[in-house]
């Protein structure tokens, strides 16, 4: 507790190295440079940028249990080894050890495009938001449409994907996309 215009000591507080982890993106055995690698444990999330071989490590990250996940341009965000979910973490190491062997194998991208319609006149699209799930609705991958509703998704990993598009700051009503039968 600190009063009005007070000033308190505080002791000491010794820093940390945290556990390291190190590991290779690839794809079809050839690594992947300059792919963002994200590290996640204890509520903390790091990331790491693979080297020209598709190499990262980094340390300061809580001793506890590591999900990973890594993004490239070109490729499939993909979580720890090869999925596009999160499915499996990792048992941590100790204080100031380092865990090796955090390898993410990621496919060439797949991608939707799409474009949004009605009735509207000279409506700026940009501000629409499409995000792509997963077939259980655990991740969403999207982007932004263009002025004129036309939208690219990229870093998909093949299969099937509930498109939903948040347009309700643009006047129109939040929803999925929907076939013939109404259904998304």
């Amino acid at each position: 507790d600190v009063g009005l215009g007070e000033e308190i000591g505080v002791e000491s507080m010794t820093l940390l190295q945290g556990q390291g982890i190190a590991g290779r993106v690839s794809s079809d055995g050839i690594g992947v440079a300059g792919a963002s690698v994200f590290l996640y444990a204890e509520g903390q999330v790091l990331t790491a940028v693979t080297d020209a071989d598709g190499y990262y490590e980094k340390w300061a990250l809580p001793p506890g249990e590591v999900l990973s996940w890594a993004s490239a341009d070109g490729y499939g965000l993909t979580y720890y080894p090869d999925g596009d979910r999160p499915g499996q973490t990792l048992e941590g190491v100790g204080e100031g050890e380092l865990l090796e062997g955090v390898d993410l194998n990621l496919p060439v991208e797949s991608g939707l495009n799409l474009r949004l319609t009605g009735d509207w006149e000279e409506l700026d699209l940009s501000g629409v938001t499409v995000l792509a799930y997963n077939d259980t609705y655990t991740v969403g991958i999207g982007d932004s449409s263009d002025a004129n509703g036309e939208i690219r998704i990229g870093r998909l990993h093949p299969g099937t994907y509930f498109v939903f598009a948040y347009a309700a700051a643009e006047g129109m009503v939040d929803d999925f996309f929907r076939d013939a039968e109404g259904e998304p």
